[in-house]
């Protein structure tokens, strides 16, 4: 029975690939979103998680409903942000070395994916970064998979530098492997966001370790000039229109809606009311940001929540698409979003649930404050708290860093010494308690 349960639970490996890696339509994204539960064991402590996060989220849905709300838009962010929301909640997966090997074969299909891609663009005799732009290495997603493929690259790329060593020297050659395919990933695309983001958080112990210092002067030596190369070529329009930062006036139009309706400074506006994923896709403005035909759900409509602040501000360039197509450009984030649709309590709650999770808790061992980081980092520079990749790809990399050692930020901070590596978890396959 035993052989029996283990077989069935690796046969989720290939599922959660094949969820996670399908090309991108309206209809995928129900594989998108539900890949995570693949990686979910049927325990208590899971199902109680996934009643609070209903049970709340409804809470808030039914505080806004003074406003014209939009349903389908509430329960499809529900839907999207959920696998985010269950990494704070509960995180419990299954085995560690199921969510490695998952992370693993996701990234390898994407790299083979966005190959095939680059062949459609004349690769290997036309090259990206001087030939064509680099966003072709998109995995088959379309216009913007190439933040995609960035995003769980860099989760890729994380697990095998800061999970636990593997003994056979096959293992470390198989390590290396994986670290390379994920290191492509993460840095082959031209989402600059991203790249930041996760060299942000990597260098937190590049001092440490002599090697990966080196890589990292390496790799930023491979991207910088590109790097300086987009900057210079960045249409600032929007932020001359704006007068500040996109992403800092994001937060001016949430606290000038807050300033009109003081109460939603505690409730907010609804889940999928104001600039996240739902409401962008059916807004006025879906045209110029959806790099995809949204799907078509009964009841999904633009909230007037977001045809009152955002829809003036994103429909405001008329036919110039190209003022809003960089990320930088776009007046919002994960940041302003949540504080948004959740309100400065919640939203409060949730940037603590992510420090308790990867600061306090330390349950990802040394990875752990490296997700922190780059959680914060990117939620701060764009959307992506209600991506089913960005949240999928969290839960597979702190369910293949768990340990069940003493929290390792804990340990630095007092000046300890770490402890030899390989200890397996105290409870095997839980992350978090």
């Amino acid at each position: 029975m035993t052989n029996s349960g283990s077989d069935a639970a690796k046969l989720r490996i290939p599922a959660a690939t094949f969820f996670m890696a399908m090309p991108r339509t309206a209809p995928s994204y129900a594989l998108y979103a539900t890949a995570w539960l693949l990686l979910v064991p049927l325990q208590p402590a899971a199902m109680v998680a996934f009643g609070v996060l209903a049970a709340t989220a409804s809470l808030f849905f039914l505080v806004s409903l003074g406003w014209h709300v939009s349903l389908s838009a509430y329960l499809l962010e529900l839907v999207l942000t959920m696998p985010f929301l269950y990494v704070l909640a509960c995180g419990r997966t299954l085995d560690p070395a199921i969510c490695r090997s998952s992370l693993r074969l996701v990234n390898a299909a994407l790299a083979v994916m966005s190959v095939i891609s680059l062949i459609g663009q004349g690769f290997p005799f036309l090259l990206p970064y001087r030939d064509f732009l680099p966003d072709f290495y998109s995995a088959g997603y379309g216009m913007g998979g190439g933040k995609i493929v960035t995003v769980v690259g860099f989760f890729g790329l994380l697990v095998e530098l800061f999970a636990r060593k593997p003994g056979p020297t096959r293992g470390k050659d198989r390590r290396i492997l994986h670290g390379l395919i994920a290191g492509v990933n993460f840095l082959a695309p031209s989402y600059i966001l991203g790249i930041v983001a996760g060299f942000v958080a990597i260098a937190v112990y590049a001092p440490r370790k002599w090697w990966l210092f080196l890589i990292l002067m390496a790799a930023v030596s491979a991207v910088a000039g590109y790097v300086l190369y987009r900057i210079a070529g960045l249409h600032m329009g929007a932020t001359v229109q704006f007068e500040h930062v996109p992403k800092v006036y994001a937060l001016l139009i949430t606290f000038d809606a807050f300033q009109d309706h003081p109460l939603a400074m505690l409730t907010g506006f609804g889940l999928g009311q104001f600039s996240s994923e739902p409401a962008l896709w059916v807004g006025p403005s879906a045209e110029v940001l959806s790099s995809f035909t949204p799907p078509q759900i009964p009841g999904l409509f633009p909230a007037e929540a977001h045809l009152t602040y955002m829809a003036p501000v994103l429909t405001a360039w008329g036919d110039n698409h190209w003022i809003l197509s960089s990320s930088f450009n776009k007046p919002y984030s994960s940041l302003s979003v949540l504080l948004a649709e959740w309100g400065l309590p919640a939203s409060a709650i949730l940037y603590g649930l992510m420090w308790w999770r990867f600061v306090s808790s330390g349950t990802c061992g040394r990875g752990s404050l490296a997700l922190f980081i780059f959680t914060v980092t990117l939620f701060a520079l764009d959307l992506w708290h209600d991506s089913p990749w960005f949240g999928t790809g969290l839960l597979m990399a702190t369910g293949a860093l768990a340990t069940g050692t003493e929290p390792a930020i804990r340990r630095w901070r007092k000046g300890a010494p770490h402890p030899a590596r390989g200890v397996q978890p105290a409870t095997p396959g839980a992350v978090g308690a």
